[in-house]
């Protein structure tokens, strides 16, 4: 999805997100796109519901788009981090759940 946007937007294209929804199918794969470029075995699953509710196109053209995705992919990046260290610490105490990362 991310190789779709990122080649849109090499071709100036002049639409905003919210025209291109048909073709990107849902927001929340841009954002997610960005995040497995950089972590190929970045944990999606686990934010995926989450961002399909909050995440929606944007009312602005792809160029300025492209950055408020990249700012949202680097905040989830945080909340990973943050979660990582969660469970590393449950782990420690002996949690060991099927719905713990």
């Amino acid at each position: 999805m991310i190789r779709m946007y990122r080649s849109l937007l090499e071709a100036g294209d002049p639409r905003r997100e919210t025209d291109l929804g048909f073709e990107f199918e849902a927001a929340h794969f841009v954002t997610l796109g960005l995040l497995y470029e950089g972590k190929p075995r970045f944990s999606g699953g686990a934010f995926a519901p989450i961002l399909r509710r909050v995440d929606a196109f944007l009312k602005v053209k792809l160029d300025r788009g492209y950055e408020t995705r990249r700012e949202r992919a680097a905040a989830v990046e945080r909340a990973d981090a943050v979660l990582t260290r969660r469970v590393a610490e449950l782990k420690k105490r002996g949690v060991n759940h099927p719905y713990v990362k």
